[in-house]
């Protein structure tokens, strides 16, 4: 038979420290980094629910939303996990 299906929205790591890295050269052509301010950026994107389990033949809508610190484009790597889920 067919099994229920378990989804995990996570935040994609390699991507942040790619973008991470990028920030840290411009930040060196400019001026010197606050060791201070060495804190990742809080997530802007988050999808709700964050974590469900689906039954076979059903469908589920999630929801996009962001909350900006300041104005400009953003951009985050969202990426959707699917396991089965055993049961017990």
């Amino acid at each position: 038979g067919q099994a229920a299906r378990r989804i995990s929205w996570v935040r994609d790591k390699e991507k942040d420290k790619k973008k991470d890295k990028k920030e840290e050269v411009l930040e060196t052509k400019g001026k010197k980094k606050n060791k201070e301010d060495d804190t990742p950026p809080a997530p802007v994107f988050r999808v709700e629910p964050e974590f469900v389990v689906m039954e076979p033949r059903t469908a589920y809508r999630f929801t996009v939303m962001a909350m900006s610190p300041g104005p400009g484009a953003m951009e985050e790597v969202l990426i959707c996990n699917e396991t089965l889920d055993k049961g017990g």
